[in-house]
């Protein structure tokens, strides 16, 4: 028994003498000498990197949902996005060339889809509306506002196209 307290006695004393301590230094914790690294520090920089990152690629997208808007006029489809900075968007219904759907399989089981407006915009030829509810009642409703747009103006099928 006097052996070991003899031992952590000069341990302490060898400590204490030449001043260790800090990153890279040997320390006493409850009779055992541990070493510590700064390996332990970029394993610990790296865990809060990692939820740094896990967090920004839930939070990023979640963002870009909320901040965008879709608006169905008697003339236009309006879409507006941003939060900080603002860009609203607008394409006349005689300008709409076709509408696609995209739809996944959880998107068909819950009626859920994304909507690919191609139009004849110079600025913004193709506008993405995402997770839209009844995609295929929006998607109808738009080419028919296309269509009577377009039969309103006196277009004929060339200047449709």
């Amino acid at each position: 028994m006097e052996r070991i307290e003899s031992f952590f006695m000069r341990l302490r004393d060898m400590l204490q003498t030449h001043h260790l301590s800090g990153i890279g230094a040997n320390s006493l914790h409850r009779g055992r000498v541990f070493r510590q690294s700064w390996f332990t520090l970029l394993t610990g920089t790296n865990i809060i990197l990692a939820m740094l990152t896990a967090f920004m690629w839930l939070i990023i997208p979640i963002m870009r949902i909320l901040s965008t808007a879709y608006e169905i006029t008697e003339n236009y489809l309006i879409s507006t996005n941003g939060i900080i900075s603002r860009r609203i968007d607008q394409v006349e219904w005689y300008r709409v060339k076709d509408v696609q759907l995209q739809q996944g399989i959880l998107g068909r089981m819950f009626d859920f889809g994304d909507l690919i407006v191609i139009s004849s915009d110079i600025t913004h030829p193709v506008t993405r509306i995402k997770g839209v509810s009844h995609p295929i009642e929006l998607r109808r409703e738009i080419l028919e506002r296309s269509r009577s747009s377009k039969k309103e103006s006196g277009m004929n099928l060339h200047e449709m196209i």
